[in-house]
């Protein structure tokens, strides 16, 4: 398993970005969701609890989405565009988990909306905020 995490930290294919994501993401979600469960005993409502843990979860994602996973220098340039596609995110996951909420707990429909939110995100990530340079020859 030690060797599977060092070739998945070196790696910039697609797999070891992916897999970088999976932990960061995953580590991001656990903070997103149990911001969702503080702020539902604050009193929020469920869409603003949802919208609230979501957004902690992306700055502290960006952070390690750049350093980690996509090992690049954090710029504001790729800090408006993540956070620009974080809203395409949130719409996502309020939504879904809006949705959800009406047929399932609580808890279990931010779960839903995570994990839909997570494939959107690292589509979004991967393909226009930390995609690699075009070569000359792919222009």
């Amino acid at each position: 398993m030690t060797a599977f995490f060092r070739r998945a930290r070196r790696s910039d294919a697609l797999s070891g970005r992916f897999t970088r994501y999976l932990i960061v993401g995953g580590s991001a979600a656990i903070i997103d969701l149990g911001g969702f469960v503080l702020f539902l005993q604050g009193g929020f409502s469920t869409m603003a609890a949802a919208a609230s843990g979501f957004a902690i979860a992306a700055v502290y994602n960006f952070a390690l989405s750049s350093t980690v996973v996509f090992q690049v220098a954090p710029t504001w340039r790729r800090l408006v565009m993540f956070m620009a596609f974080a809203a395409v995110g949130l719409v996502v996951n309020t939504g879904v988990t809006s949705l959800a909420a009406i047929f399932t707990p609580d808890v279990i429909a931010k779960i839903i909306g995570i994990l839909i939110t997570f494939g959107v995100n690292f589509w979004m990530n991967n393909s226009v905020v930390f995609r690699a340079p075009r070569t000359s020859s792919e222009r």
